[in-house]
């Protein structure tokens, strides 16, 4: 999970993940879980979120990943029911990955129940958004 939101506008959003010795692949993890925070949070969690397609990405380092990253991620196109990031992490200005994320936009339904679903997305992100300052 991303530890918290730095920054949210319309196009950008900006957070914070701690890793401690953990294998790089799981960077993508973290990219993946910003997109939809900002889709989520474009849409106040309305419609149902979910990776669809890593369209590229590069991981720059096999090293295990220790410390703080900042993650940004950059809206690039978006549809009614598609959403298209440039995303990056990196460390002391070092970027350890870079690549365009797409991701789906579905209604709630009976896979994706709204009442189960909303609630805990609004949770989360916004008790991310409000550890920006902890």
């Amino acid at each position: 999970m991303i530890d918290r939101i730095l920054d949210i506008q319309p196009d950008n959003i900006s957070g914070i993940k701690q890793f401690n010795d953990e294998a790089s692949f799981l960077a993508i993890e973290a990219c993946a879980q910003l997109g939809a925070y900002h889709i989520r949070s474009l849409m106040n969690c309305t419609r149902h979120v979910f990776l669809m397609k890593i369209k590229h990405c590069e991981i720059f380092s096999t090293n295990l990943l220790s410390g703080q990253f900042l993650i940004t991620a950059h809206l690039i196109a978006k549809s009614s029911d598609a959403y298209s990031y440039a995303i990056r992490i990196q460390q002391n200005n070092e970027i350890y990955v870079d690549g365009k994320f797409i991701f789906a936009v579905v209604d709630y339904d009976k896979r994706f129940q709204s009442d189960i679903l909303m609630s805990y997305y609004q949770s989360v992100l916004y008790s991310t958004i409000n550890n920006k300052f902890s």
